[in-house]
């Protein structure tokens, strides 16, 4: 294998790949809704802001600057794309080195660089008064994987540019046709989206078509004129030298003059973006050559532009004109894709002119990036990010073509069947004659085909290199050379996409606990209760919790609410005090946030003892569009909110005892006069709860003297077995000759006592 193309299958490789997706890393599913189509630009792009600006691995919060496309502004939970669009260090010799320093043709490619770098991120709120986005990754203590940089370019290097672009997160969605913001040199050019359920297809479009990195421009120039210090076999020259193809934009750099998609008219840069120069055959990163003209003097022996490069290598553009030398463009060279590297197709270079008009020559622009994630596809549609054709000038060399973009696809189940999917390369440009008897100027040389990446089955997909352009009348290719293939795997895993997982692998996990701080309840007494519902994954919006009061108890107190983690408050609807259904309302908890729910109920006086068990469910609308769904804490799964309610209940009964005969002769002991007896009541708490302040009170027969010294002098009352004095002192005992009252105080559940007292029958 030659050197160069062991430099070119190593070269982004040299900076490290990032991680794959964090195991537990989720947005807001489904927090776009159901849309149904789907169509036009459906995301913000957040360029860098001005300057240089890096955000490194591990940090929690980049910068950005203005926004343009769709007119959602990022907030608290959003999910983004962090994309490093540009970033590359060419050799800028002027020899067969250029590119990736490799010495001999094709000069082509980039030495180092991070472009293609991207994540997928959650935002933690709204960008700043600095332009800060705070944000949740998958990278290091929860931040960014990759480093990212924005930085303008220098005499050394190209500039170096990143984007942060708003993910809409979808429940379903059905296709319209939407589209991409193309590319501007700090922003644009990709297409993402993501959807929790179903995408149906529906006969519609997504288009990423020339999306990409922006054609090098035509421009008639007369060249550097006698004395010149510029030669024919040069590899770069810069915009200013009057002469030779401007170079198309990559992952390297911005040409001064470019054209982009569909305009009628070159944008100027103002810059000299790459080193040593702009223009000529040397092919920056992923970028197609300029034309090299065979006539530095005049700028009219007319070479083609190379093409641009992404899955697939660009062609080189056509020979010169009379002079025949094989000074063409270089193609731009494949960055080395992979499903944690992705690009946009580089643009197509120019052609030299030194006739035709306007815009005329110049090259053809990349496709753009499409990225969507959903649970699964159902219907027909199509998907597409082509580059698109070199210019083809009235007269002059021709443009080469852009190469085709990226597109990735994700599901969690079924197939693909119904997608058609085209990264392909724009062709290069057909040039000038228009009759066969005069010699050929250089067509363009076609675009690298594309990327396509999914990881189920039955799609068709396609990244077809462009052709190389001919001369129009006579289809002379005069030494133009197509694009090579792409890149296309319908087997890439979807877990090697960095970052936050789909909305398809992050539906809420929400989780419901109950407790209560009154373990024990009396009769007409309050049972307090504390509900939190707490949500470990995805966000779940309009969260209500409900629960049936058991036992006849009622709502008492008005709900007191506390949210953490992030959660927050959207509507307030509460259940009405004096009924036995509670019903809480309306919540949204992103990913590890709760809410904590306290009331108080009131339990009925009439309440039999009993120990009462309380469920409660959270509902919360599904991500995925199909309804609502629930969580429940079963009462019967612990004791944490078992309220028992505690009711004393104390029976009394009396009996007779320890009858002794008297002294009275022919007496037996049967009640008869001069009989002593003993009068004894039996107290026994049958209930759960503790009864309090009972007094045992019994009225002395009329018939019967009460004996105050019946169990010692001053002693009339046994208690339990411990004797009471008869007169009403500390131990809270009285015995006259009419009356007892003892007072027992306290006699827990299941208690049993005796209180008793003798008399003697008159």
């Amino acid at each position: 294998m030659r050197p160069r193309l062991v430099r070119i299958l190593l070269l982004f490789l040299l900076t490290g790949l990032p991680t794959a997706a964090a195991v537990n890393v989720c947005a807001s599913p489904g927090t776009d809704g159901i849309a149904a189509p789907i169509s036009g630009v459906v995301n913000t792009y957040y360029a860098a802001p001005l300057g240089s600006v890096t955000a490194g691995a591990g940090s929690t919060s980049i910068r950005v600057g203005a926004s343009s496309g769709a007119t959602t502004a990022i907030a608290a939970g959003d999910l983004l794309l962090v994309v490093q669009m540009q970033d590359g260090t060419i050799d800028s010799s002027n020899t067969g080195a250029y590119g990736d320093g490799v010495g001999g043709d094709p000069a082509r490619g980039q030495v180092s660089g991070t472009a293609g770098q991207y994540e997928y991120v959650v935002a933690t709120g709204a960008p700043d008064a600095s332009g800060n986005v705070g944000l949740r990754g998958a990278g290091a203590g929860g931040g960014l994987v990759n480093t990212y940089v924005n930085r303008d370019a220098t005499a050394t290097q190209g500039q170096a540019r990143y984007q942060v672009v708003r993910v809409p997160e979808y429940a379903t969605a059905t296709l319209g046709t939407v589209t991409a913001r193309p590319w501007d040199g700090t922003s644009g050019g990709l297409l993402a989206f993501d959807v929790a359920g179903t995408l149906n297809l529906g006969g519609g479009s997504v288009s990423a078509n020339g999306a990409g990195f922006r054609g090098g421009g035509g421009r008639g120039l007369a060249g550097a004129g006698t004395g010149s210090v510029y030669l024919n076999t040069d590899y770069r020259t810069p915009a200013s030298a009057n002469l030779n193809g401007s170079k198309g934009e990559g992952t390297a750099g911005t040409p001064r003059y470019v054209l982009p998609s569909g305009a009628i008219a070159l944008t100027d840069t103002g810059v000299d973006g790459y080193p040593n120069g702009s223009s000529g055959r040397g092919a920056p990163g992923n970028a197609g050559g300029g034309g090299t003209d065979g006539n530095p003097v005049a700028n009219d022996q007319n070479s083609g532009g190379g093409g641009g490069a992404n899955g697939g290598a660009g062609g080189q553009g056509g020979n010169t004109w009379s002079s025949n030398l094989a000074l063409g463009g270089f193609g731009g060279a494949a960055p080395g894709v992979s499903a944690t590297r992705l690009f946009l197709g580089g643009g197509g270079g120019a052609g030299t002119r030194n006739n035709g008009s306007g815009i005329d020559s110049s090259g053809g622009t990349g496709g753009g990036m499409v990225l969507i994630r959903a649970n699964s596809v159902t219907g027909s549609g199509t998907i597409s990010a082509n580059g698109t054709t070199g210019n083809t000038p009235s007269n002059d060399g021709a443009g080469g073509g852009g190469a085709g973009g990226t597109v990735m696809v994700t599901v969690q189940t079924g197939t693909l069947s119904g997608l058609t999917v085209s990264a392909n390369g724009g062709n290069g440009g057909n040039a000038y004659p228009t009759g066969a008897t005069t010699a050929p100027h250089g067509p363009g040389g076609g675009g690298g085909g594309g990327v396509v990446y999914t990881n189920a089955s039955g799609a068709t997909l396609t990244a077809t290199p462009g052709t190389n352009g001919t001369t129009t009348t006579n289809l002379n290719q005069y030494n133009a050379q197509p694009g090579t293939v792409g890149t296309v795997s319908p087997s890439q895993l979807a877990s090697s996409v960095p970052g936050t997982r789909s909305g398809s692998e992050c539906p809420p996990l929400l989780t419901v606990a109950k407790s209560t701080t009154t373990p024990n309840v009396g009769r007409g007494g309050t049972a307090a209760y504390t509900v939190t519902v707490s949500n470990a994954q995805g966000t779940a919006r309009d969260v209500a919790l409900t629960d049936t009061l058991p036992g006849g108890l009622t709502l008492n107190s008005a709900f007191t609410v506390t949210l953490a983690g992030g959660a927050t408050r959207t509507t307030t609807s509460e259940g009405t005090t004096g009924t036995g259904n509670v019903s809480v309302s309306s919540f949204r908890l992103p990913q590890n946030a709760a809410v904590t729910v306290n009331w108080t109920a009131l339990v009925p006086t009439g309440a039999a003892p009993a120990t009462l068990q309380n469920s409660a469910t959270a509902t919360y609308t599904a991500t995925d569009g199909s309804g609502t769904a629930s969580a429940t804490y079963t009462g019967s799964s612990s004791t944490a909110e078992d309220v028992t309610v505690r009711v004393p209940v104390v029976t009394l009964t009396k009996t007779v005892q320890n009858i002794t005969a008297g002294t009275a002769a022919g007496t037996t002991g049967t009640g008869l006069p001069g009989d002593t007896l003993e009068y004894c009541l039996t107290y026994t708490n049958t209930g759960n709860g503790t009864a309090t302040s009972v007094v045992l009170s019994d009225t002395v027969p009329t018939n019967v003297n009460a004996n105050p010294s019946a169990y010692g002098a001053g002693l009339g009352i046994q208690l339990n077995g411990t004797n009471l004095t008869s007169a009403s002192d500390t131990d809270a005992a009285t015995l006259t000759a009419t009356a007892l009252q003892v007072t027992v105080g306290t006699v827990a559940a299941g208690v049993t006592g005796k209180a008793c007292f003798r008399t003697s029958i008159r």
